[in-house]
């Protein structure tokens, strides 16, 4: 799985908001954004790793995501563990549920026993229990 670093997640994160857009777009949509040179020097990065594809519009090059926004997300969640979790995703995953400002509906409780469910699955499957 491709890791990428925090302001690689944040540029990927603006590009899946405006599906595509200029290194200018990017900065605009952006909170805080980095100089417009660190943005170039990132997205050239992101595309090195694959995650990122561009093309020519005229004078500038128009970037747009090259892997789903699902695959990033995992990326950052893997070094969210990683960071602040030891590495532990179960640690995340309650620390998650724990700064919930609201609570799971009913549906949401059933989409993640269903997904404990085959987690727990997969690990006896692969005799890691």
């Amino acid at each position: 799985m491709r890791r990428f670093s925090k302001r690689e997640s944040e540029i990927l994160d603006a590009l899946y908001r405006i599906r595509e857009g200029s290194v200018a777009d990017v900065v605009a949509a952006l909170d805080s954004p980095p100089s417009y040179d660190s943005i170039r020097t990132t997205l050239r990065i992101l595309e090195e790793k694959g995650a990122v594809t561009h093309r020519r519009e005229d004078r500038r090059f128009v970037y747009a995501p090259k892997i789903t926004e699902r695959k990033a997300w995992q990326s950052t969640a893997r070094r969210l563990a990683d960071v602040f979790f030891g590495g532990s995703i179960e640690r995340a995953a309650l620390a998650m549920l724990k700064t919930s400002d609201a609570a799971l509906s009913e549906e949401e409780i059933e989409r993640l026993e269903r997904k404990l469910a085959r987690a727990e699955r997969a690990a006896k499957k692969d005799g890691k229990q």
